[in-house]
This record gives C-alpha cells, structure tokens and sequence, in this order.
C-alpha cells in the first residue's frame, strides 16, 4: 500500500496505533490509551523514576491482569506482517497473538498482553514492540506498558434521603449504586488503584431543604453522621446545590480555608442536568474520587502550592479535556459557542456526547504557559501511598 504525502521539513507517520479495544462503558479488561503527544515523560511513581522521552502511548494494569487493546493499522497495508514483542517478559508478555505468530490481518486487530505477578511493590515498565516482517524485524511503534502492585483504597456508600427541618418531603434517590462502583472500579484500575466497596448505609437527614445538600454549609451535618473511618466515604443525595459532585482531599480541607474543619469525603447528587445514565453518573464519582487522590482539573492552574492559580479560567470552550476523566466544566457546542464542525466531536469512545475517562499518564503540559494539570496517574498513585489518604 504506497503512501502519498506532503512534507515540509518535517512529518512524523504513524504507521500503526493503540486504542481502547471497546467503545461504551468502562470496561475493566478493556483499558484507556494516553496516545497524546510525543516525545513526554511519565513522571516518577511509587518508586519508580520517571521514564524516558516517549514517543509512542501508555497504558496501565496490574500484576497478573490480562487486557485487551485494539491494535489499528492507520498508514500501513493491512495484511502487513506485524509482529508483538516485549521488551521485558519479567514485566508484561504478549497472550494474542501467541509468541512467534504474527497479528492477525486486518484494519482494526484486538491483541492481548498480561502483567506478570512479580514480587515487591515498585510498579514495573516495559515495552510491547510492533516488529516489522519478524520478530527480529524493525521496530515501528511501541506501546508503553506500567504494571502496578494493586493499592486497595476502601469505599463506603452512603444513600441519603434529606427532609426539610419537619422531618418530611425527602425523596430517597435511586441511583444504582453497585452499577456505577463497578463503572468507577474499571476506570481507575488502569492506575492500579482497587476500590474495595463496603456495604452502602441508607439512613436520612433534616436540613434546611428538603432534597437539597448545601455545598458547603450543609457538609459537616452530613459528615457527623454515619461516618465511617478509615473509608472514602461517598455520599449519594437527591441533589447538590450548584453541583453535581464534590470531591474533598485530606489535602484540600487542611490547607484549603474555605474547606477547613470538614472532613475528606465524595458527595454525589442524583439530580444533574435533568438525570443521570449509569455512565454519566459513574464518570461523576470516579471524578470526584480523583480529588479525593489531590487531582485537579486539567487546566485549574500552576502546579506549585497546594491549589490552582488564583483567577485561573475554570470552564473550558474546547474538546481536548473533555477526553480525561478530571475534565473542567466545558461550554463547547452552548451558547453562545456553536458545535464543531465535526460530527463526532464529543465522541471519546464512550459514547456521543459522554464525556471521556482516560486517566493520563505522560506529562503533556497544556496552555502558552505550560501549567496545566497533567499525569494524574503518578500524581494520585504517590498522593494515595502516603498513608494519610482518609
């Protein structure tokens, strides 16, 4: 297959890619890729020092995890003899194809890799090379691979029906809360963060409105009851005032005033413009669990201190964020901004108009000044192993 292209000084091909083997929900054994870029680091995590420049995408796992991702072949024919090697077999092994046989042919090919059960706690990296002709043949794409030792990280579910201050007019809400944790589980495994979910508490609360959760005068109500230490506990109501979560850090309420003396916490609201999907509300929660690991929104400012740049733009008006799970609130295709002039610009593989999950790896700041928030994977994972998590 001949290729015909335009050069000016400079044209990188990309003969082959990875990308997520499933679109639609999250999927567990079907993780997110972080192709953005070229030429960026994963910064250092848990012991392991940063990588070198990478050129190609990361993807994450665990030990003893198998995954599925979809190699495609964009700029190369598709009957190409293709062949998988790791860099590594202590670290991560190719399943499909099988070692010595090459991909499949094909536009669009899903392969299978596995994280090796190795001993110690330090994540592990190698990489899956896309050989040419051969197994010995040249390199033309590697894909990046971490394989994390697990850290579990418990979760309370609390299902709160507010009354008015008579005890009356609250509405229990109804979200199904097994659905979205198993949703929220399979996003943030790619970073090898296990959620472990206790059993959900389902009591009620009298606050000023009936269905409506203050956010923040109302908090520390919520908090003094039901608490359970030494949990995330996350807070399902009907409704929060102008917001559909919250997501509070340990981090956040020691050295952010306006949160000070209230306690680290998820809060959900059911009612969000107009309703919830099961993936709408299970992207909220596992949104709102990245603040509660320190995330921040990816344009929420300079990342020195412990909070965003003061008068930083906070809504975004474009599409790239919309991709990562710690997403800002974006105004693109609403008033007084018209939709793209592509049909599928708020398609990021979960469905049109839902917005992504990728929880990235590689440092690709963002912003003439650089500053944006990046690499959440090894800024949550260090955040989450330094013990004092709840």
């Amino acid at each position: 297959m001949a290729i015909s292209s335009q050069v000016y000084k400079e044209l990188r091909i990309v003969p082959v890619r990875f990308e997520r083997a499933a679109a639609g929900d999250p999927d567990i054994a079907m993780p997110d890729v972080d192709d953005r870029g070229h030429n960026t680091k994963v910064p250092a995590v848990n012991g392991l020092g940063a990588s070198a420049e990478l050129r190609g995408p990361v993807v994450g796992l665990k030990k003893d995890q198998k995954v599925t991702l979809r190699l495609v072949r964009e700029l190369i024919d598709p009957a190409a003899p293709l062949y998988l090697v790791s860099s590594d077999e202590s670290v991560v092994t190719v399943e499909t194809p099988v070692k010595g046989s090459p991909v499949a042919d094909g536009a669009r090919t899903d392969i299978e890799i596995k994280g090796k059960l190795y001993t110690g706690a330090t994540p592990k990296s190698a990489e899956i090379e896309v050989r040419f002709q051969s197994a010995t043949g040249p390199i033309i794409y590697a894909l990046t691979v971490y394989v994390f030792s697990p850290l579990p990280v418990a979760v309370t579910p609390h299902i709160v029906t507010i009354n008015d201050v008579n005890g009356v007019g609250g509405v229990a809400p109804s979200l199904d809360v097994d659905a979205l944790m198993t949703q929220a589980k399979a996003i943030w495994a790619c970073a090898g963060i296990a959620l472990s979910v206790q059993a959900t508490r389902t009591w009620s609360i009298n606050l000023a409105t009936a269905n409506q959760l203050r956010f923040p005068a109302d908090f520390n109500s919520i908090t003094s009851t039901n608490f359970n230490t030494g949990t995330i506990n996350v807070y399902v109501v009907r409704q929060i005032q102008d917001a559909c979560g919250v997501g509070l850090s340990r981090d956040a309420v020691t050295n952010i005033s306006a949160f000070a003396g209230m306690q680290p916490g998820v809060y959900l609201g059911e009612v969000c413009g107009g309703g919830r999907t099961t993936y709408w509300g299970a992207n909220d929660l596992a949104h709102e669990l990245g603040h509660f690991f320190s995330l921040w929104h990816p344009s929420d400012g300079s990342t020195s201190g412990v909070r965003p740049a003061t008068g930083w733009s906070w809504a975004r008006y474009e599409t790239w964020s919309m991709r990562l799970l710690m997403h800002n609130w974006n105004q693109t295709a609403r008033p007084p901004y018209g939709a793209p002039p592509w049909t599928d610009y708020a398609d990021f593989g979960y469905g049109a108009n839902f917005r992504g999950a990728l929880i990235p790896f590689k440092e690709v700041r963002t912003g003439l000044d650089k500053s944006g928030r990046d690499a959440q994977c090894s800024v949550a994972r260090n955040y989450v192993k330094t013990g004092t998590l709840y």
